[in-house]
């Protein structure tokens, strides 16, 4: 009964500490779930090589079109503003205030989607950062693509990138095919899928949490190094005909890698 108790207990501090930062935010917001969204549309003047992304919260998307430049739609408002610009060909988006309290009030927020339109054939760099909400990506070709995940989900097409890196802090990721020459993922908690991979170079790293990687080759192919503290990968050391190479550090979690002929 005593566990019962200390139980309960434990249970009421946090829903009172839940309630509490639920306050504090409305407070900090105006005390209103309620936003005013403006609509607003930016047109890129010169040749962009480079998109760098830092989104507070709210759901972004990439798509390809026929056009000849690169917009912008987004939203914005009196409390969370959005700044669009371009400077030595980088366009940058960046969204909302850097305070704790955005991801509390993140799911009553209804964000509209923001969405950015890439010329077909153009190969630029994307650099995106995303707090707290959902990423995706249609299908196309980059040249170096970095992306950190806080909190949310990001959904991503088949891409094509000289470097693929990303991080995942928490939250889920879905990737349908990457192709690219050198590829890296870091999981600290949460959840990566990677249905079709495709890399000469792989580096896994799970802190906690779960990772799979469908890899299109021949195991035989790849010299594979496991570094494992904790948790559990279904490969181990071994060495492997070519050149090509798979590195996975696991301090907790699961690593699960399996190989497409």
């Amino acid at each position: 009964m005593k566990g019962l108790g200390k139980s309960l207990a434990a249970g009421i501090v946090i829903i009172i500490f839940g309630v509490a930062i639920l306050l504090v935010a409305l407070g900090l917001n105006g005390w209103t779930l309620k936003t005013d969204w403006e609509s607003m549309e930016f047109e890129s003047q010169s040749q962009i090589t480079s998109l760098h992304l830092d989104y507070s919260a709210g759901d972004v998307e990439t798509v390809f079109y026929d056009g000849d430049k690169i917009r912008v739609e987004y939203p914005t408002s009196k409390v969370y503003k959005t700044e669009v610009k371009e400077a030595d060909g980088k366009l940058s988006v960046i969204s909302g205030k850097r305070h704790w309290y955005d991801f509390s009030l993140w799911w009553f927020l209804k964000v509209p989607t923001a969405r950015i339109y890439i010329p077909n054939g153009s190969v630029i760099d994307l650099d995106i950062i995303l707090n707290a909400g959902t990423l995706k990506i249609h299908d196309g070709g980059f040249g170096k693509v970095d992306i950190k995940m806080n909190a949310g989900k990001i959904d991503l097409g088949k891409i094509e990138s000289e470097k693929f890196d990303c991080y995942v802090n928490a939250g889920a990721l879905y990737a349908e095919n990457i192709i690219c020459g050198e590829f890296r993922t870091e999981v600290n908690a949460g959840s990566a899928d990677f249905k079709n991979l495709t890399s000469a170079s792989v580096n896994l790293k799970v802190n906690a949490g779960s990772l799979n990687a469908d890899i299109n080759g021949n195991e035989n192919d790849y010299t594979v190094t496991v570094d494992k503290n904790a948790g559990s990968c279904n490969i181990s050391d071994h060495t492997g005909a070519t050149d090509k190479k798979i590195n996975v550090e696991v301090n907790a979690g699961s690593v699960s890698v399996n190989f497409k002929n």
